[in-house]
């Protein structure tokens, strides 16, 4: 008699960290058929256009080929075929998440800042961004902003750990006369483990 292959499943998710060097296994699919002395091979036949996925023919281990990025495709979706020595086929779907590793280091919008403000003024002067195109507290969501200045103009300046809003103390005491412009670095740390961090002239 005739049987074709059948998965033991018709989708299949795995998960792999974008770190993963090459020839990582991601998972294993498995087709049966009830023929006797039939022999299967696997073949991955759409979604691997950038060839980051290999299939072993014989049995179906899934493993990593390219480096993976998750910030470039966090998602892949491939289809399998199993084809059995009649010719008999049967097909199956695949999801490999790619999971976030800390690879990424804050980015600021700007690659300097400038504020002016009157002598006498206190209050919001400037206010710095950045992005981390990585996850959770690793990226974006996860800055922490710290000013770093010279001992006589750090007393007059504070800045918003999240905001990244830059403030002059309402006790700062500048006179133009004496000190026409300040230079201070901001420093943007993310969350993530090794923790990346950043920094810009302001």
């Amino acid at each position: 008699f005739d049987s074709p292959p059948k998965f033991q499943m018709p989708v299949y998710s795995f998960e792999v960290s974008e770190d993963a060097v090459n020839g990582t296994t991601v998972g294993t699919v498995l087709a049966t058929d009830g023929d006797l002395d039939s022999i299967i091979v696997y073949e991955i036949t759409s979604g691997n256009g950038d060839s980051m996925f290999r299939i072993t023919s014989s049995n179906g281990v899934l493993s990593t080929v390219g480096d993976l990025d998750r910030e470039a495709s966090a998602v892949y979706q491939l289809i399998v075929r199993a084809t059995d020595t009649s010719g008999a086929t049967d097909s199956a779907t695949i999801t490999i998440t790619i999971t976030d590793v800390n690879d990424c280091f804050p980015v600021f919008g700007k690659d300097t800042y400038v504020a002016e403000f009157a002598e006498g003024r206190d209050g919001e002067v400037l206010v710095i961004t950045a992005e981390d195109l990585d996850e959770g507290k690793s990226g974006t969501d996860g800055i922490i902003f710290a000013l770093s200045c010279s001992a006589d103009v750090a007393q007059h300046f504070d800045i918003g750990e999240k905001s990244g809003k830059i403030f002059v103390r309402s006790t700062a005491v500048f006179d133009y006369e004496v000190t026409k412009s300040v230079s201070c670095i901001v420093t943007a740390s993310d969350f993530g483990f090794p923790q990346k961090s950043s920094a810009v002239i302001t």
